[in-house]
């Protein structure tokens, strides 16, 4: 057992307010679908027709989408606490400058370019220190996390059109950047993976996945990074892990490995994204098997 501390608890008990504090995290950034509620009053103020005042939403997700990917290569380099705090901190002045928007095309820069990228960038960092923590109940830990996110609007979207009707669409864009800022950078303070090596008491990985070789894309050096990266985003657009299993390559959705190493299968896993290993013993090189699409259902998501 680790004598590792967390909060001056022991870890098993300390680390559930990491889900705790994921989940107050992924409140803030999941606000993102309560647009609906400033959509009318901004499209009124800004006098812009319907298709310009979802600009700002599709753009935002866009962003989002492509920076969880930059997120996760940040992650190893930054750590959690200070990539949650960079992304928090667009977060805030995304929705802070928003309120200074006086086009449908400002908006569309500030609440969603920066706004977006913010979000992007803080998304996998709850995710992925939950799936560190928690190796023994890694599905429950990051559903629980991801809540926040997916229930959001059920409490930004009420107090965001409580504040409209006080103050107008603009002031509360401002107020709630501020409020995001705050409580996000509060929230990421004490986030951190575990020391190498934790497992929490009484428990050991099963044989399996002690067999499997995960390689964090964020850990590898930047020629190999160029390798792996294409054959990752067209599957999902996530940070994701190139796991070699046994010859074959598979993809991971962020936190969802507990374990990196990089010294005796890094070169199996550059064969791999050089496309020059066998894939499935079907003839099929690495390249081919994620060019060809093969359906979700046939690769193993950890």
């Amino acid at each position: 057992m680790s004598e590792e501390k967390l909060f001056g608890m022991p870890a098993e008990k300390g680390r559930w307010l990491f889900v705790v504090l994921g989940f107050i995290i992924n409140i803030c950034l999941g606000s993102v679908y309560a647009y609906s509620v400033f959509r009318g009053p901004v499209s009124k103020l800004l006098n812009m027709s319907a298709t310009e005042a979802g600009m700002p939403f599709m753009v935002f997700l866009a962003l989002f989408a492509i920076m969880v990917f930059f997120g996760g290569l940040l992650l190893a380099k930054l750590g959690p606490k200070m990539l949650g705090w960079l992304g928090g901190v667009v977060v805030g002045v995304g929705w802070i400058l928003a309120s200074f928007s006086t086009s449908g095309t400002m908006l569309t820069i500030t609440y969603g370019l920066i706004g977006g990228g913010g979000v992007g960038l803080a998304y996998g960092v709850p995710l992925a220190v939950a799936g560190r923590w928690f190796p023994d109940k890694r599905g429950l830990a990051l559903g629980l996390t991801l809540a926040g996110f997916g229930g959001s609007p059920f409490v930004s979207a009420n107090v965001a059109s409580a504040l409209i009707k006080a103050v107008g669409p603009m002031s509360t864009f401002f107020y709630m950047g501020v409020a995001f800022l705050v409580i996000i950078l509060v929230c990421f303070i004490p986030y951190r993976f575990p020391k190498d090596g934790w497992l929490p008491e009484g428990w050991k990985p099963p044989a399996a996945a002690a067999a499997s070789a995960v390689v964090f894309l964020g850990e590898l050096d930047g020629g190999l990074q160029s390798l792996v990266a294409p054959f990752v985003v067209p599957i999902i657009f996530q940070p994701a892990f190139l796991i070699v299993k046994k010859g074959n390559v598979f993809v991971a959705r962020p936190g969802d490995a507990a374990n990196t190493d990089l010294i005796d299968h890094v070169d199996i896993a550059r064969r791999l994204a050089a496309g020059t290993t066998d894939v499935e013993g079907g003839g099929h090189t690495a390249f081919q098997y994620v060019n060809n699409r093969k359906p979700l259902a046939d690769i193993d998501i950890f």
